[in-house]
């Protein structure tokens, strides 16, 4: 009977001890439940946790090393630091962070310690100083199970305090990153921040720019093991097309071609109405692996960044496209910092078109009347000529009524006076030819059956101008002397009659192309307008 009697209070005793961890399971769960509930920090959670940890592991002490909100080394104690007096914490916590436990004696007390972690990731270290050295090596293992107990609940919370430090800090940097001036920079640090918490194998990203939907215009970088293909360094048609087919969901082809991981997480990025789907980063995963949570919600953030800074990016696209064409834009969205090197205020000598339609009031009240074909006609003719004003690599300043108004220089200042006065002559004879070709098109039966004449009236001018952006709107025009004058001049000229001011003509290189000077004395201008009309053969 006597075995009998040990065997049961053996059972009694392990039961109790069972029941001890189930007990420390609860009570430490339910008090960081708690803390997370209400947010609290970390130093709050654990003063509320280590004093009673010092009953429920029945010790003298407990020093926790771990981790802050902020990342930073911090050690809690219960019921103070005194009892670790004398010791060598960072010895015992390096040797318990490379170890994973720890049992010595120090004086009269046993020190237990252990590696808080998740996944191999080191949280911290625990060390407890036991009331007494000796003991049963019995009693010694209970105590270590009730400290791995207690420890491993601790884990769970401190992993997600390190958790949302660490996608705290990938948002950072991502942000950072995609506030970088050029998109092109930005994309590509963004990429190189993603893979330091998303230990992806490859990577697609692709963007289409709202202003312009098609393959020219598309945006993408291919990351691979061995290499880096990006829009701006491989211009294949056909690998355009196959990135072009990744938008529509289709990345099959490009799989194929580069050797990706044929499992691949998606995000898509959106326009800014929340449903056009304008770009897709897609990645590989280590042997075709699901991304953890973690790294999911850091590449849906990653998406949402890049959304928000291509809806910046076709802000500032649409903007410029106002006064620039395309590839002068481009250019511009690839400068560092382009606003203050090409587009503030300066003084430069440029060539200054303008161009008015000729008889245009008896056009509009006699012949077209109605709003609606007369608004048709000026956005057809308008559009037009701003074209012309771009091929010839000039810039549109504005609209005024009928008269376009054009600048020949900005925002590079490259050509010579000589190239931007035969742009200008360029682009009025292209706008002058335009203008008479109205009075036969179809839309506009009106005016065939009229006996008005279209044509326009142009005045050229080369002259200093105070150049730039200017205004709430942010407007790229010029003020000067000279740009006063040539307006005076435009309205000096008759239809089809390209007037250019002298200082035009010395500077154009030619002065065969021009007939012999003229003055015009105007209103507001005190001295006569000196100038030349171009001759209408080239």
């Amino acid at each position: 009977m006597p075995h009998d009697a040990q065997l049961i209070a053996a059972l009694q005793s392990e039961l109790a001890h069972k029941t001890h961890l189930l007990r420390i399971i609860q009570e430490v769960d339910d008090a960081l439940e708690a803390a997370i509930l209400h947010k609290s920090p970390v130093a709050s959670t654990m003063q509320a946790l280590l004093p009673r940890a010092l009953t429920l592991l029945g010790v003298q002490s407990i020093c926790l090393r771990t981790f802050n909100e902020a990342q930073h080394t911090v050690d809690f104690f219960a019921p103070d630091a005194s009892a670790f007096a004398g010791m060598d914490l960072d010895a015992m916590c390096a040797r318990i962070e490379r170890e994973g436990e720890l049992s010595t004696s120090h004086s009269e007390h046993r020190l237990l310690g252990y590696r808080l972690d998740v996944t191999d990731v080191y949280l911290g270290s625990v060390l407890l100083v036991v009331h007494e050295a000796g003991g049963s090596p019995q009693e010694l293992e209970r105590q270590r199970e009730a400290l791995a107990c207690w420890s491993e609940q601790v884990d769970n919370y401190l992993a997600t305090i390190a958790d949302a430090r660490r996608k705290h800090r990938a948002m950072t940097e991502l942000s950072e990153a995609m506030r970088a001036s050029i998109l092109d920079d930005g994309l590509d640090q963004a990429v190189r921040v993603l893979k330091r918490y998303v230990p992806y194998v490859d990577l697609v990203l692709a963007l289409k720019y709202d202003v312009n939907l098609d393959m020219d215009t598309i945006n993408y970088r291919v990351v691979t093991p061995t290499a880096w293909h990006t829009s701006s360094t491989h211009t294949s048609q056909e690998l355009r097309r196959v990135v072009f087919e990744t938008l529509e969901g289709g990345e099959a082809a490009l799989i194929e071609r580069f050797a990706l991981e044929a499992r691949r997480s998606v995000a898509n990025i959106m326009a800014a109405d929340g449903h056009t789907v304008v770009g897709r980063v897609s990645v590989g995963m280590p042997q075709g692996e699901a991304p953890s949570p973690f790294a999911r919600d850091v590449l849906d953030r990653f998406a949402d960044y890049i959304r928000q800074r291509v809806v910046d990016f076709n802000k500032e696209w649409k903007q410029l496209s106002h006064d620039f064409p395309q590839e002068v834009v481009r250019r511009l969205l690839q400068q560092d910092n382009y606003f203050e090197h090409y587009l503030s205020a300066r003084e430069r000598e440029v060539a200054i078109l303008y161009c008015d339609i000729s008889g245009f009031t008896r056009l509009s009240e006699q012949i077209l009347k109605e709003p609606e074909l007369i608004g048709k006609l000026i956005d057809l003719w308008g559009s037009k000529v701003v074209e012309f004003i771009w091929e010839c690599g000039g810039v549109f300043d504005k609209m005024v009524g009928d008269c376009i108004i054009g600048i020949f220089g900005p925002p590079f200042f490259e050509d010579s006076p000589e190239q931007l006065c035969h742009a200008a002559v360029d682009a009025a004879r292209q706008i002058s030819a335009f203008t008479r070709s109205l009075a036969n098109h179809p839309e506009f039966p009106q005016i065939a059956r009229s006996d008005h004449r279209m044509a326009v009236a142009t005045g050229l001018n080369f002259c200093p101008l105070f150049v730039g952006t200017f205004g709430p709107d942010e407007n790229y025009t010029g003020f000067s002397s000279g740009m006063n004058n040539t307006a005076r001049l435009q309205g000096v000229a008759c239809e089809d009659e390209i007037l250019c001011m002298a200082q035009f003509v010395r500077a154009y290189g030619d002065d065969t192309q021009f007939s012999a000077a003229r003055e015009a004395v105007v209103k507001n201008v005190a001295a006569p307008l000196r100038y030349h009309a171009l001759k209408t053969s080239a």
